[in-house]
């Protein structure tokens, strides 16, 4: 079951406020691997690695797996594991239907391109020409 909410941020967890009055923590061990937690100009976040703008930080709305629920407190558990949860904001627009494993390989295999291209101009021993910026 995925829900929604708007955040707040700790280091180690996210909490989110879910159907208007019960509360949602996600521990950092349940977020993706591509989530880094930062403190940009005195604003906690988690920022993905992979995509510069898909940011949480507090007041977004994020879209999450449950996990579990206590009954006695209301309270849920929750994951950013998979590919559908994050950033609402960014989701919406960016989300494609690609899962998460092949993009990361897709990233890798255009790196390692990158890396490649490199390596035989500098073996051809050639000055590498750099393109002209169009104004």
């Amino acid at each position: 079951m995925l829900l929604e909410g708007p955040v707040k941020i700790t280091q180690d967890s996210i909490h989110a406020i879910v159907l208007g009055f019960s509360s949602a923590i996600i521990a950092d061990k349940d977020n993706r691997e591509e989530f880094t937690y930062r403190n940009k100009h005195g604003q906690d976040r988690y920022t993905s690695r992979l995509h510069k703008r898909h940011v949480i930080k507090v007041g977004s709305m994020i879209c999450f797996e449950v996990k579990s629920f206590d009954e006695e407190i209301l309270r849920f558990f929750g994951s950013l594991k998979p590919d559908a949860t994050g950033s609402i904001h960014w989701s919406d627009r960016n989300l494609e239907d690609i899962p998460q494993s092949d993009r990361i390989a897709k990233k890798k295999r255009e790196n390692e391109g990158e890396s490649l291209i490199v390596e035989q101009n500098a073996m051809a021993e050639e000055p590498v020409k750099k393109p002209k910026k169009q104004n």
